[in-house]
């Protein structure tokens, strides 16, 4: 990144369904390397080591949005995040859409 002259504090993650979910593993995983996570439909991922830097990951923002009636990411793939990242102490924000 700093070859590329770009600043890590700048740069959000984004994905829809299983792009979601890449997006939270990788700004999980690391941290550093980004400001923030944005996942549509995307389920919380089920990787081990997941949260190898858990106090950096504590201080990275998520937004998990979820459809209503999603088939991608149901009522359990969102109980799943929020007791996920409440036991985490993660900075999860969720918001449902229709």
């Amino acid at each position: 990144i700093e070859d590329l002259r770009v600043d890590p504090n700048q740069i959000f993650l984004g994905g829809f369904g299983a792009g979601g979910t890449m997006a939270q593993w990788i700004g999980l995983r690391h941290p550093g390397l980004i400001a923030g996570v944005m996942s549509i439909n995307g389920a919380v991922p089920d990787k081990p080591k997941l949260l190898t830097s858990w106090r950096a990951a504590q201080q990275v923002p998520v937004l998990f949005m979820y459809g209503e009636n999603s088939e991608l990411c149901n009522h359990d793939h969102v109980a799943h995040a929020i007791a996920f990242s409440h036991r985490s102490c993660l900075d999860y924000r969720y918001a449902q859409f229709n």
